[in-house]
C-alpha cells in the first residue's frame, strides 16, 4: 500500500458518514444530497420541471415543490410592474404609463372587489361604490375618454335612475335607442298624463304639449305637429233656392253646422268653402229637387284651380222629389276654394228645397297634407 492512501481492506462498504462516506450505496437520479448528521446522507426525490427545493412548513428535509407565495418567509422584495407586479407593498397599482386590465377570452368580465365599505376609484374624483353605483365629488356620472354604458347585471334587470330630493335625470346629448325596428324605445309606465315629455320631434316634426281634447295634427301647415281640431266646415241654406231652367247656377249657403278653421263666410262669397292650408280634403254636397218629371238634373263641385272635380247628371224621376249627392277627395292649395253648381231642364224655374239636415248641404274636411 502506497503511503498516504488508506487500505480499503480495513473499510466496510458502503462507507459510513462517521468515516467520511455517504452511508448509502446508491443515489437517486437527479436527487440532491442532504446532510443527516452522523446518519447516512439523505437523498431527495427528483423534482418535476420548474419546481424549486424548499423547506417544508414544519421544517426538516427540503424537497422539490412549488413556492408558497402566501408565506412571508418565501418571498422578499417587491415585484416591479414591468414584471407583472404592483411595485408597492400595500397592493396599490401605479405606473408611469397607462395600465391595461385585459380579461382572458371573449366576453369575460373584469371584476373589482373592494372590502367592507371600500371604494373602487376610477380617477381622482370618481369612484364605484360596493353596490355598483358610480359617483363623483361633483355629482357627475361620467367617463373620461369614452361612452358610459349603464347595464344591469343579468337578464331582464332594470337600470334605475333615481335622483334624490328634487333632482332630475337629464341628458346633455341625444337619447339614442339601439333596439330593433318595431320595438318601443321608450315606455312610460306611469298612469299620470305626461304634459311635457320634451320629446320635441317625431320623425323631424315638432310635437306640442298634449291637450285635453282634439286630434294630433302632423304637418298641420305651420311645420309642426299640434293638438287641435282639423279644419272643416259643413254649411247649408235655410231657405229654398230657385234655379232657372237650363242654366248652371251657384248655390249659396247662409248658415253653418260648424266651421273649424274659417273655411266659410255667411257674409262674403257665401257659396265658397276655402282651404286655409294646403292638403287633401274630403268634399261632398247634397240637394233635393222639387217634384217635376221633365228633363234632367245635375249637381257639380267646382274648384277655383282645376274646374269641375266631381258631378252627377241624370234624368229626373217620374215620382217623388229627386235627391242627388256627390263626394270626392281632392288636394287643394292654401287659398283654393270650391263651390256647388246645379242644373235643371224642366222647362221652367224649379227650386232646390230645404229638407231636414241634408238639403241643400255642402261640406269640406281637411284629411292631411
Amino acid at each position: 500500500m502506497a503511503r498516504g492512501y488508506p487500505d480499503y481492506r480495513y473499510f466496510s462498504f458502503p462507507v459510513s458518514a462517521s468515516e467520511g462516506g455517504t452511508g448509502v450505496g446508491t443515489l437517486t437520479l437527479y436527487g440532491v444530497l442532504l446532510g443527516n448528521a452522523s446518519s447516512p446522507v439523505q437523498v431527495s426525490a427528483a423534482g418535476s420541471p420548474y419546481e424549486v427545493l424548499r423547506v417544508p412548513a414544519p421544517g426538516g428535509f427540503p424537497a422539490f415543490g412549488a413556492v408558497d407565495l402566501a408565506q412571508a418567509a418565501a418571498v422578499t422584495g417587491l415585484l416591479p410592474v414591468a414584471k407583472g407586479g404592483t411595485g408597492t407593498a400595500d397592493g396599490s397599482i401605479t405606473g408611469t404609463g397607462g395600465l391595461t386590465f385585459r380579461a382572458g377570452g371573449v366576453d369575460q368580465s373584469i371584476t373589482f372587489y373592494p372590502s367592507g365599505a371600500g371604494l373602487v376609484f376610477f380617477d381622482d374624483t370618481a369612484y364605484m361604490q360596493p353596490d355598483g353605483s358610480y359617483v363623483s365629488g361633483s355629482g357627475l356620472f361620467r367617463s373620461i375618454n369614452g361612452p358610459v354604458t349603464l347595464q344591469a347585471w343579468g337578464a331582464n334587470q332594470d337600470v334605475n335612475l333615481a335622483p334624490s330630493g328634487n333632482g332630475k335625470v337629464t341628458t346633455a346629448a341625444q337619447l339614442v335607442s339601439t333596439l330593433a325596428t318595431g320595438t318601443a324605445p321608450l315606455v312610460i309606465a306611469s298612469t299620470t298624463v305626461v304634459s311635457n315629455l320634451n320629446a320635441e320631434r317625431v320623425a323631424g316634426t315638432q310635437v306640442t304639449n298634449a291637450a285635453a281634447t282634439g286630434a294630433l295634427l302632423i304637418g298641420s301647415g305651420a311645420g309642426t305637429a299640434a293638438w287641435g281640431t282639423p279644419d272643416g266646415a259643413r254649411v247649408y241654406n235655410s231657405a229654398n233656392e230657385t234655379i232657372t231652367d237650363a242654366l248652371l247656377t251657384l248655390l249659396t249657403y247662409d248658415s253653418e253646422r260648424y266651421d273649424n278653421g274659417g273655411l266659410h263666410s255667411t257674409v262674403t262669397n257665401t257659396e265658397r268653402l276655402t282651404a286655409v292650408k294646403a292638403g287633401k280634403y274630403s268634399i261632398s254636397a247634397c240637394v233635393q229637387w222639387a217634384y217635376n218629371s221633365t228633363g234632367t238634373r245635375g249637381l257639380y263641385v267646382q274648384s277655383s284651380a282645376a274646374g269641375l272635380i266631381v258631378g252627377d247628371h241624370r234624368p229626373t224621376s217620374a215620382a217623388g222629389n229627386p235627391i242627388q249627392n256627390v263626394s270626392t277627395i281632392f288636394h287643394l292649395a292654401a287659398g283654393d276654394w270650391v263651390q256647388v253648381l246645379v242644373y235643371q231642364s224642366s222647362g221652367g224655374n224649379l227650386p232646390v228645397i230645404v229638407d231636414g239636415s241634408f238639403s241643400p248641404e255642402f261640406a269640406m274636411q281637411w284629411l292631411g297634407p
